[in-house]
């Protein structure tokens, strides 16, 4: 299939003729067309969007996300990050289930949760009411309910540019791989990276008989003799919501368990 344009932009480039697809990928560009009309060019990634055509994200249901979505793609949208301002943990919550799990165009990458871990000082237009210290027992809920891991840090850039950092760590046979990804899926047009060493140690998990019930623990030695012994921080957040104890609380109790079951 053709698109019928008379030009698409390649890595910068504008280069006269049609693009050719075959199955849902590019496979030829600039081939000859007499009569084409248009441009192509990558579609545009938006990593902050709170809502859009008159829908709010945090409201949203599978229509709203129907109309937005073929609003955005009216204008270059691709993909997005659907974006929820601080609100109660139930309403992001549910704001979270509505994500579309099987998107078409344009997906839906995940969700950017502005809040509800928020300085006092610097709320905005954040509701003071629903602005949380940080606890991270909340945070793994709200993974829970759907939410994706995506390391994006804002930073200011040259010239007073806004800007996001994303960081992705992987072994050293994979950074060809990530670095087409990254130039696949996003509006960046360099990659860096660098090589790390580091020193492990050998480890083990050893599931252990504790007063909150079975807790397995990551057990790590040195020249034989067993320096940490470190609960699974999933299991410690699990029991510290089915007993409403602060996570700290079941972190310190079972550690020092743990240790002592241990002989360390």
């Amino acid at each position: 299939m053709r698109l019928g344009v008379e030009a698409a932009l390649v890595r910068r480039e504008l280069v006269p003729g049609d693009v050719e697809i075959v199955d849902g990928r590019i496979s030829r560009v600039g081939l000859p067309s007499a009569n084409g009309r248009g441009v192509a060019s990558p579609g545009f990634i938006d990593l902050q969007v709170n809502g859009f055509a008159g829908v709010d994200f945090l409201d949203a249901d599978a229509a709203g996300y129907r109309i937005a979505g073929e609003a955005l793609l009216q204008t270059g949208v691709t993909a997005f990050l659907p974006t929820f301002i601080t609100a109660p943990e139930d309403q992001l919550v549910a704001a979270l289930a509505e994500l579309p799990q099987d998107s078409e165009q344009p997906r839906v990458l995940g969700a950017h949760l502005e809040g509800p871990f928020l300085a006092a000082k610097r709320l905005g237009t954040h509701p003071e009411s629903a602005r949380r210290d940080p606890d991270l027992a909340l945070l793994e809920r709200l993974l829970d309910a759907g939410a994706l891991d995506v390391f994006l840090t804002p930073v200011v850039m040259k010239r007073s540019r806004p800007g996001t950092v994303l960081t992705a760590l992987c072994a050293p046979g994979r950074v060809s791989e990530l670095n087409r990804v990254l130039f696949e899926e996003s509006s960046t047009i360099g990659v860096r990276w660098s090589e790390w060493r580091r020193a492990a140690l050998p480890r083990e998990i050893v599931t252990l008989a504790t007063s909150y019930g079975p807790i397995p623990f990551k057990v790590s030695r040195l020249e034989g003799r067993i320096v940490t012994v470190t609960p699974e921080f999933a299991d410690v957040t699990r029991i510290a919501r089915e007993k409403s104890l602060p996570v700290r609380e079941v972190l310190d109790q079972a550690r020092a368990e743990g240790r002592r079951l241990l002989g360390r």
